[in-house]
């Protein structure tokens, strides 16, 4: 009945971590995902204790559930801030030795994708009329350049175009993309990989 309180992989976690309780007395404490009536998975953290009869054998085992949800995503959130941190200031001594404008981009890109768990980066620059001035890229499947290229003959897809709208430097949409149908970029994305994923757009 309890099952569907948890993802697999912890119910069946729980499962040995009882039934060896349950052998040998030992208690248990781990961290376990479990299933919010509203379908989200929150992280929580698990003890569970045997209860003894008079004989010493095993009766009953008792235990608490905390929900360390905000916790870990807290911790999450300033370990992620402290690598931005540490690859802002990377760049910022890049920027001190690298004078070429398209190696010291190229040479960017290759520090956010290899240090902040990315699929791809790019890094544009446009003059005060919208045309790209400069332009790298980076992909967890080597280097891509025919998006960069595309973009150098003016054709921008929309999701780019809302970004260099007036007073807009950042969106974020936390479903599936519409306005990305038509980017190259979009169709090269199989539809399980881009299927619930968050997109976003700088």
């Amino acid at each position: 009945e309890m099952s569907p309180l948890y993802t697999p992989d912890s119910w069946k976690r729980l499962n040995d971590a009882v039934a060896n309780t349950v052998a040998t007395g030992e208690p248990y404490e781990f961290k376990l995902d479990m299933v919010h009536t509203d379908g989200r998975v929150i992280n929580t953290f698990t003890r569970g204790e045997a209860d003894l009869g008079t004989s010493g054998k095993v009766i009953g085992i008792h235990g608490t559930v905390q929900d360390i949800t905000e916790r870990k995503q807290a911790a999450e959130h300033i370990s992620h801030l402290a690598n931005m941190l540490k690859t802002i200031r990377s760049i910022d001594q890049l920027i001190t030795r690298e004078k070429d404008k398209a190696r010291l981009i190229q040479k960017s890109c290759d520090l956010l994708l290899q240090r902040q768990n990315l699929e791809d980066v790019w890094i544009l620059l446009f003059d005060t009329t919208g045309n790209i001035t400069a332009g790298g890229s980076k992909s967890a499947g080597g280097e891509t350049s025919a998006f960069l290229e595309e973009l150098k003959t003016g054709r921008y897809p929309e999701c780019l175009m809302q970004v260099l709208a007036p007073g807009k430097i950042f969106m974020a949409f936390p479903q599936p993309c519409t306005i990305h149908s038509g980017c190259m970029m979009s169709a090269a994305r199989s539809e399980e990989r881009r299927v619930g994923k968050e997109c976003r757009s700088r």
